[in-house]
């Protein structure tokens, strides 16, 4: 829908902070949109936050940028709220842990899937999954050139934390399972309903989080979870790589 998406006006403005501080711009867009739907709902919350990106006071006074060179620093200016809030997620260590970062902005998982769900959906579709014949690839496309195999898995070695994670096939969340030697916390099992992997349980490990539950339906191409190095990454054969997403396919 069109009101879902940022003003043209103000993705230059997302854009430039993001390089300034090493920030995907969707995700600086996302988050404006849900604190105050790109500046159209600018009412102080119940908690005190104020602003464009809804910063409380203390935090917009340590963090402040004056990004329109007016020689103040206003949390009413979409470009020092913008910039203030790519300063504070850059801090936060969004270069090497996005969500961490943005949970960081806001202290609750449902905002960290919502800001990937939202910036996912202000993106080209065709740039991050590419659907063929009922079936998805696992991670945007750029992040698929290189690949390793350990026993019955598939490593995916270039993705960085924050990437997100797609279902390869429609299918069913089985579990949303922890295994904190192996492929870590909470990373999502489904299985296959339809096509050649029909019956199968695909584990998609080494995330950060999970974005869906089980008994959850999901589609090929569908969010299901967050890259991020999590288990032992290492021994599932990632090497000495920060980050990086498995599948492995077995039958029940």
């Amino acid at each position: 829908m069109a009101e879902d998406r940022p003003p043209a006006y103000l993705i230059p403005i997302y854009q430039a902070a993001g390089r300034r501080y090493h920030v995907p711009w969707r995700v600086l867009a996302a988050i404006n949109a849900i604190e105050t739907d790109y500046g159209r709902n600018l009412a102080v919350s119940s908690a005190g936050a104020l602003g464009w990106m809804q910063f409380m006071p203390e935090t917009w006074r340590q963090w402040a940028v004056d990004a329109g060179h007016d020689g103040r620093l206003n949390p009413y200016s979409p470009q020092d709220a913008i910039f203030t809030a790519a300063r504070y997620l850059h801090a936060s260590g969004a270069s090497h842990d996005l969500p961490g970062a943005i949970f960081a902005y806001n202290h609750a998982d449902w905002y960290v899937a919502e800001v990937f769900l939202r910036a996912r959906a202000l993106g080209d579709a065709a740039s991050f999954s590419r659907i063929e014949r009922g079936y998805s690839l696992p991670l945007d496309a750029r992040y698929m050139r290189q690949l390793g195999r350990t026993d019955d898995g598939v490593d995916i070695e270039t993705a960085p934390n924050g990437a997100l994670v797609y279902s390869i096939t429609p299918g069913v969340v089985t579990a949303v399972a922890s295994d904190a030697s192996g492929f870590g916390p909470a990373y999502p099992v489904i299985e296959a309903t339809r096509g050649a992997l029909a019956g199968q349980h695909l584990y998609y490990g080494h995330v950060a989080m999970a974005l869906v539950h089980p008994g959850q339906a999901v589609s090929a191409g569908q969010p299901i979870a967050i890259v991020g190095h999590a288990g032992d990454a290492a021994r599932s054969g990632t090497g000495t790589l920060r980050s990086a997403s498995q599948m492995r396919a077995e039958t029940p």
